[in-house]
């Protein structure tokens, strides 16, 4: 999908530079309305890249090293998406893995269930956790949440995943204190598969297209009561190979 970018912000902007930024932007929009559809209808541009395995060799360092040297990351250790962890994620899902949710802003890509899983399985998710991150996906893409506006903004907001249902003690998140702090691995996983699927599907880079910063998922509080703590080919976040 073509774009075209405009800078940013504009609620400040003086008429002088709202009027030179439309001057530039209209060439793009004349080529994004016309040259680009031509050349994908041609096959001069694939609209989609074939999903493949990447074969890596090297130790867990080495693997959190390259992913990070590519931009896959949050700045934090990953959990390498090999094909077993990956298909354990995806055995949790009610969707076959090529099932695609929808294109994530800003780029656009397929939010397919495969890519959820590879990204939940790099965030530190168990396969039990996979369902609230497909259904926190799934209101990525609601229309109330604005999330291209989002994604692009030059301030720091960010969407709150809140889980209620039996999900929620079933899969020990922390309702209760410190809930937006550390210590729980429902709460702080599900919120990071979140932000890395942001990062890695939908391109929010930081610095580039938003301020990223990071995610926590919280249940709905329903009642305080005790229970029991939760208990190669390596596969590039995106589903394909750069």
């Amino acid at each position: 999908m073509p774009f075209v970018t405009v800078l940013h912000p504009m609620a400040t902007a003086l008429r002088d530079m709202i009027a030179q930024q439309a001057r530039e932007a209209l060439p793009q929009i004349l080529r994004a309305l016309t040259v680009i559809p031509k050349r994908l209808e041609a096959g001069g541009e694939s609209i989609s890249a074939a999903e493949t395995f990447l074969e890596l060799s090297g130790d867990f360092a080495a693997i959190n090293e390259l992913f990070h040297e590519r931009g896959w990351t949050d700045g934090l250790p990953i959990i390498p998406p090999t094909e077993e962890n990956v298909a354990a994620m995806l055995s949790q899902s009610p969707y076959p893995k090529d099932f695609d949710l929808g294109p994530l802003p800003p780029a656009m890509n397929p939010m397919t269930v495969e890519r959820l899983a590879i990204n939940a399985v790099m965030a530190g998710c168990v396969p039990d956790f996979f369902p609230v991150v497909i259904a926190a996906a799934r209101g990525l893409l609601h229309d109330d949440l604005a999330l291209y506006s989002m994604q692009t903004a030059t301030n720091a907001t960010i969407p709150l995943a809140i889980v209620n249902g039996p999900a929620a003690t079933t899969l020990c998140l922390n309702a209760g204190g410190n809930v937006f702090g550390a210590g729980n691995r429902a709460n702080a996983s599900i919120g990071r598969a979140i932000r890395l699927i942001l990062l890695n599907i939908g391109k929010e880079i930081p610095g580039a297209s938003d301020p990223a910063s990071f995610l926590s998922a919280s249940p709905k509080r329903r009642r305080r009561a005790p229970g029991n703590p939760c208990m190669s080919r390596w596969v590039s976040p995106k589903g394909k190979a750069p």
